[in-house]
């Protein structure tokens, strides 16, 4: 899957998982070269973003086979982020999304708690949800922002990315 700007970049991400060491896993990526202009290095600049995620969960293991539910959010989200340079944080909050991030030069680091509630299953039966924080990592500018978000725990992953404009 993936979320893009055409001014700023491209994230895609992905879960699956890893038969030989029984473990789920989530990654996410920027391609090449992501626009997100100048530093910044104080004030504060807000950012239409537009997210989307990746839930693989409720796994279960059975000798050596291994198998979980996957879901996706069936529309890409909207949050606004605000950089905040002087303090060097980006932060932002949606209906499942709580982005906690610190900005040194142009690299973003920090979290993401995801509160997820998606359709997952083969025919889109059944409805995975819980809670899990995420390592965010990504670039921001005064053009844009751009990052990706991953974690796993024992019983889940979510992988997804986030990229938005300067208002």
């Amino acid at each position: 899957m993936s979320v893009s700007d055409a001014r700023v970049g491209l994230v895609a991400f992905a879960t699956g998982i890893n038969e030989r060491k029984g473990q789920v896993v989530a990654v996410a990526g920027i391609a090449d070269d992501p626009e997100v202009g100048d530093p910044v290095t104080e004030g504060t600049v807000t950012y239409n973003t537009r997210y989307n995620y990746i839930v693989l969960d409720n796994t279960s293991r059975s000798g050596n086979y291994i198998s979980a539910d996957q879901g996706s959010r069936r529309f890409i989200g909207r949050t606004t982020l605000t950089a905040d340079y002087s303090e060097g944080t980006l932060t932002g909050t949606s209906s499942d999304l709580e982005v906690d991030g610190q900005i040194s030069g142009q690299e973003v680091t920090g979290s993401v708690q995801v509160d997820y509630n998606v359709s997952g299953g083969i025919v889109g039966t059944k409805v995975l949800s819980g809670r899990m924080d995420t390592a965010l990592n990504g670039q921001v500018g005064s053009t844009g922002v751009i990052a990706t978000f991953h974690g796993t725990d024992s019983n889940s992953a979510i992988a997804g990315g986030l990229v938005g404009t300067a208002n």
